[in-house]
């Protein structure tokens, strides 16, 4: 089994050395289209589709794409320029919640929601565009900083657990999201940028974590910070 870990090359050297010790690091470079901030973010760019397949945007950065090539993972050129402002940076920032896929379906990638369709995926639109930076699905749950999320995902059936996100650092903007300082995978759990015990409601979150039987690994002992999420592929 090989793990691969796709995050931006703007996370801390801290972090990028901690996932070295669990796997392979592919460093998502800066997208000449997107807003400084977020330029190196990884679910602006990639839209991951299941462990072995991706769809990429247009424009993406050589070098990342070459170190996904590497990889064997099967890369899909996506049919969406990216823009700098909401909502032409939206494109490919979808949340896979089991067999949903939730996004602000007006601006889903043509390719991405093709890809999705085709393997038989249902898409469930909310107004959060930024759906997969605000979320992320845990086990079987939705761990959301989305108020928008946490109601679609009740009308849906899908378990979510909502918590206040204003305390996740995102450099450039007012906060960022739970998706964009996380990552997960069964054989290791939630991956974190930060630590929890810097967020004011960082205590319930792990109690509920910890209920649910869901291991916790802190990349860093600082604040939590959106770095873009971090995709993990396991080949």
């Amino acid at each position: 089994m090989n793990l691969y870990f796709v995050l931006s090359c703007q996370a801390d050297e801290k972090i990028i050395e901690e996932l070295k010790k669990y796997g392979n690091v592919i460093l998502v470079y800066p997208h000449p289209n997107l807003h400084e901030a977020v330029s190196c973010h990884a679910d602006m760019q990639l839209a991951k589709i299941d462990n072995k397949v991706l769809v990429y945007a247009k424009g993406i950065n050589q070098r990342t794409l070459d170190a996904l090539y590497d990889t064997g993972i099967e890369l899909i050129e996506g049919g969406t320029q990216l823009l700098p402002k909401y909502p032409g940076n939206i494109a490919y920032n979808v949340l896979k919640v089991g067999r949903n896929i939730y996004h602000n379906t007006k601006y889903t990638d043509c390719i991405v929601r093709k890809v999705f369709t085709d393997k038989g995926y249902d898409f469930v639109n909310v107004r959060q565009g930024y759906a997969g930076c605000s979320s992320i699905y845990v086990k079987n749950f939705i761990l959301t900083t989305d108020k928008g999320i946490e109601k679609k995902a009740k009308e849906m059936g899908d378990r979510c657990f909502w918590f206040n996100g204003d305390d996740i650092i995102l450099k450039g903007y007012d906060h960022g999201f739970i998706g964009g300082c996380s990552g997960f995978i069964e054989d290791l759990g939630l991956l974190l940028t930060g630590s929890l015990e810097y967020h004011k409601e960082g205590r319930l979150v792990k109690e509920f974590l910890l209920e649910q039987g869901v291991n916790i690994l802190e990349l860093k002992n600082d604040l939590l910070e959106d770095i873009g999420g971090i995709q993990i592929y396991k080949l």
